[in-house]
């Protein structure tokens, strides 16, 4: 089971976007970051992962300069294929968000 909330596209904060313990990638408009909060093994392996997907999925043209578009994954249970289900929740949120794919 995996939960994915989208918020943004937001200004963002420096000190956010610049934590130790996030990832980001800023692509032309915006700043995707991915938070994975919780105790997995490759929490911060899977965090770079999914900002590079989400990266390269996401139209920059259509966000707003800089912009911060944060995806925040919570998996409360883990019953295999994580990552996975990561992905498409990710996905599922951001076209929930409307933000261009």
């Amino acid at each position: 089971q995996v939960l994915a909330s989208c918020h943004g596209p937001t200004a963002p904060r420096q000190a956010q976007a610049l934590a130790e313990n996030t990832s980001s990638s800023s692509s032309g408009g915006a700043l995707v970051q991915v938070l994975l909060p919780g105790s997995l093994r490759n929490g911060t392996e899977w965090e770079v992962f999914l900002v590079n997907v989400l990266t390269a999925c996401i139209r920059m043209e259509g966000c707003p300069p800089n912009s911060m578009i944060q995806i925040v994954i919570q998996v409360p249970s883990d019953d295999g294929s994580v990552l996975a289900a990561c992905v498409h929740a990710s996905v599922s949120a951001l076209m929930d968000a409307s933000i261009e794919l």
